[in-house]
């Protein structure tokens, strides 16, 4: 090799590896800069200070929290209820469980809330049932008195039923106080047992970060038309006193053909184990396992058609409802707003949100971000510092779970072929271009390799095909329904 090839490519390599490099200190910065929660004030501390929460004549949302003593954590949820920024109306009804401690003293001089005591013990699941039974807005949350809810939660929790009709019951991000993810939504394995997608992870990373269905979410934070609630007939006494009470509800909202989401920009800081501990052989905290054979007895047919076996990767396991996987590599951009039309040209948020609802799994790599409607959207955005700048490490490090890249056409176009060559032959390209009299011979060449070309419009596409029979071309005025379908066919010819 000449000793100038022998030095560009000696160059390429340092910068990859600098890049690398960078692109690790960045995550590194990012955790140990993530954002910390305050811990829970103390139970014997007599000094709380005085509290209101907001009040509505006519609330959207009914928020019921069981509480069995732990009087200041309770008092720290409803603190958190009064101060995060939230644009619906709600109420707080408090289900106090015969608490033996001073909780229904303290909660009654908080203002606004609806405080309700149980005669008797009734347990977590009675408690929230008792609690819905008062309830009377359209919408019921379900809420853990070990939580601290942040700015803008219900919004999100509530907007995501406009944003998805399909949905049935939403469930937050949950964090633990250090700023770790807790659960990211949850997998029932074939046996009934259960994984929380992410557990201890950064929950700033991407897979973390969009709408996506899943096979239950956490109780500590649950939102679901009350309607619906009700007639489902509220958590299962199967259950009782606690424990699987949640994904059994999801099994069952499931069955009503309706879909259980994860919303990320539903933050709820959890204290788990607070009420009722870590160990698994005493006290409640013991039906953890006795309800884990319940449930597999109960949905034992289903869990053995459709859910995976248990050991199976999480990551894996998370994304089997995702269907097929479509990455859009969108081209560089100053700013996030210059791709809130679409990161790549055709390829707008309306249509990656219905190529989502369609069943693809989409991520778009955008270097500058996107904005959040990208993820509310059900889609995942990928880039600095969790994905490399690089094309190939993107798509090598995506492979197994990609059928289909798509991108511009430009000096992209031969890059990701040969990327695709190399580390992912499977992988089929789409390739958008511009109006056809205005590609020339080199860019005819350049997009020859494409498996489908995307034109601007029937005209540009007829004329494509008539000066290239051999070219796959569509329309990007097809509809959705259409688009979607060229995509599969793409991953049915491997």
């Amino acid at each position: 090799m000449a000793p100038s090839k022998t030095a560009e490519t000696a160059a390429v390599v340092l910068r990859e590896r600098l890049l690398s490099v960078s692109a690790g200190l960045g995550q590194a910065v990012r955790w140990v800069r993530r954002e910390r929660f305050p811990g829970l004030p103390s139970d014997v501390d007599e000094g709380l200070p005085a509290l209101s929460l907001p009040t509505a004549s006519d609330p959207d949302v009914s928020i019921v929290i069981p509480a069995y003593g732990k009087c200041a954590t309770t008092w720290a949820c409803l603190q958190s209820l009064a101060q995060a920024k939230t644009d619906v109306p709600f109420e707080v009804i408090v289900v106090d469980d015969a608490s033996p401690d001073r909780t229904a003293r303290v909660l009654s001089s908080v203002g606004g809330l609806k405080l309700h005591e149980n005669p008797k013990n009734l347990g977590f699941i009675g408690s929230c049932n008792v609690g819905a039974d008062l309830a009377k807005a359209k919408w019921l949350c379900l809420l853990n008195n070990d939580t601290r809810v942040t700015d803008n939660w219900l919004d999100e929790l509530v907007a995501t039923f406009e944003q998805h009709p399909e949905a049935g019951m939403v469930g937050a991000r949950l964090l633990f106080p250090d700023g770790r993810l807790q659960e990211a939504g949850g997998t029932v394995f074939r046996d009934g047992s259960t994984s929380h997608f992410g557990r201890n992870r950064d929950p700033a990373r991407p897979e973390f970060g969009f709408v996506r269905e899943v096979d239950f979410c956490s109780g500590a934070c649950l939102l679901l038309p009350r309607s619906l609630y009700r007639e489902l007939g509220g958590f299962d006494a199967h259950y009782a006193p606690a424990y699987c009470e949640d994904v059994d509800l999801a099994f069952r909202v499931r069955a009503r053909g309706l879909s259980v989401l994860y919303q990320p920009l539903c933050r709820v800081v959890h204290y788990e184990g607070v009420t009722h501990g870590r160990d698994l052989d005493r006290g409640v905290k013991r039906y953890q396992r006795i309800n884990r054979d319940k449930l597999r007895a109960r949905f034992q047919e289903t869990l053995r058609a459709s859910h995976p076996a248990p050991g199976r990767r999480t990551a894996v396991a998370a994304d089997r409802r995702l269907g097929p996987g479509l990455l859009v590599l969108s081209p560089d951009a100053a700013s996030a707003t210059e791709l809130s039309a679409a990161p790549t040209r055709f390829a707008s948020l309306p249509r990656l949100r219905a190529l989502r609802k369609l069943g693809w799994k989409v991520a778009v790599f955008a270097r500058n971000g996107l904005p959040l409607d990208y993820a509310r959207g059900g889609i995942e955005t990928l880039g600095p510092p969790y994905v490399s700048s690089k094309l190939s490490p993107i798509v090598g490090s995506r492979a197994a779970t990609l059928d289909v890249c798509w991108c511009d056409d430009g000096p992209f176009v031969a890059i990701l072929h040969e990327v695709i060559r190399v580390t992912a032959g499977h992988l089929k390209s789409v390739v958008s271009v511009g109006a056809v009299g205005e590609l020339g011979e080199q860019g005819l060449a350049r997009v020859a390799s494409a498996d489908l070309i995307v034109a601007p419009d029937a005209d540009n596409a007829a004329a494509l095909q008539a000066r290239a029979p051999a070219l796959n071309v569509i329309s990007a005025t097809v509809s959705d329904e259409d688009l979607a379908c060229a995509l599969r066919a793409l991953t049915e010819r491997r």
